[in-house]
This record gives structure tokens, sequence and C-alpha cells, in this order.
């Protein structure tokens, strides 16, 4: 893989990305619980209180699908993909292992899946840092996918 890299990103108003790892232990821990309490009121408890532990269930079952609506700019990665939403409103998925090449420029990435076929990430505002955790990502340094 091919690196092209313009050190000049801006200074001014710069944001930072946060980053999800969807692979958390927290996750599966809530998810389990949800689904134990939903299975324990439906069978176990009727009437109102059975009803109120189902709801709590249900809602803990879905925790970690939630959280990530309340950020605007994110990355969710986990060992095989990585999924970018920037300010667009639309999220772009990426499997580390299928890209190509990887173009950094001053207020772009170009993600580069085929020969002919690539995305572009618009990074203007964002801190140096973030875009170039977000470049390690990409090049599946910090998936453990792949070991440059």
């Amino acid at each position: 893989m091919v690196l092209q890299e313009e050190n000049t990103f801006k200074k001014t108003g710069q944001k930072e990305l946060t980053f999800i790892n969807q692979r958390a232990k927290w996750k599966m821990v809530v998810g389990l619980a949800g689904i134990v309490i939903a299975a324990l009121s439906f069978f176990i408890y009727k009437g109102f209180e059975g009803n109120l532990l189902y709801m709590l269930g249900m809602f803990m079952l879905f925790i970690p699908t939630i959280i990530p609506l309340k950020f605007k700019n994110f990355v969710r990665y986990q060992k095989d993909f990585v999924h970018i939403k920037l300010d667009t409103g639309k999220g772009k998925t990426f499997k580390p292992s299928f890209i190509r090449e990887i173009e950094v420029f001053n207020d772009k990435i170009y993600v580069w899946k085929t020969k002919n076929k690539k995305e572009t990430l618009k990074i203007d505002g964002y801190s140096e840092s973030s875009i170039n955790r977000l470049i390690a990502f990409l090049k599946g340094e910090k998936t453990g996918l792949r070991q440059s």
C-alpha cells in the first residue's frame, strides 16, 4: 500500500473524531444482561412489574446501538472493518484488507479500493491527531488485521 501525504493541515476550528470499538466487552455484557432481564420478566413476572422489567431489558439490549447516534463525527471499528461518519450524515464502511492505496491531502483523504474506484473523505477542520489515527485504522495497523 502506498501512502502519499502532505502535512499541511489547517489549524483553525479543529474538531476531534470519536473512535468507538465495536468489540468492547461492556457492550456484550449490557446486551446479555438485557436479554436475561427481558426473558425473566417475560416468563416469571406477570402484570405491571413484568412489563417494566421487559421494557428495561429491551432498552439495555439496544443501548450499545443507540450510543453512537449521539456523535456527529465518529469512527466505529472492529478487527475487519472501519465505519466512518463525518459531517456528511451518511457513513462509509471500509475493509482495510481491500484498500489498495491511501492518499492524504490538506482537506481530503482518497481511499482507493480498486484501480478505478475511490472514496473521498473530507477531513477539513479535524485535528491532526484524529486524522493520523483514522489513517492508521484505514491501513489496518490498530485493528489487528494487518501489521505493517
